[in-house]
């Protein structure tokens, strides 16, 4: 394998390499401060979804066992043959 070549640059040219350098790095800070905004934002906007859904599984599930309730009461339990008897 062989060496990268070195670049010999003149005092100019490396301060616009460190400025552009800066820059992208600086641009990038942004990006990944932006990202982790909106995936705080897609948290926050997940975990109200789930309580709602939460509520409205609880509701659905009190209902149920209430018209269940009133239908047993409604229905008489029928007759289950005893074993012992056969």
């Amino acid at each position: 394998m062989s060496r990268k070549q070195s670049v010999i640059m003149s005092p100019t040219e490396k301060k616009e390499a460190i400025a552009l350098a800066k820059a992208t790095v600086k641009n990038a800070k942004l990006v990944l401060s932006d990202a982790e905004k909106e995936r705080k934002e897609l948290d926050k906007n997940y975990n109200s979804a789930v309580k709602v859904s939460d509520r409205t599984l609880a509701a659905a599930q009190k209902d149920l066992a209430q018209a269940e309730a009133k239908l047993a009461g409604l229905v008489p339990p029928k007759a289950v043959p005893s074993p012992i008897g056969e």
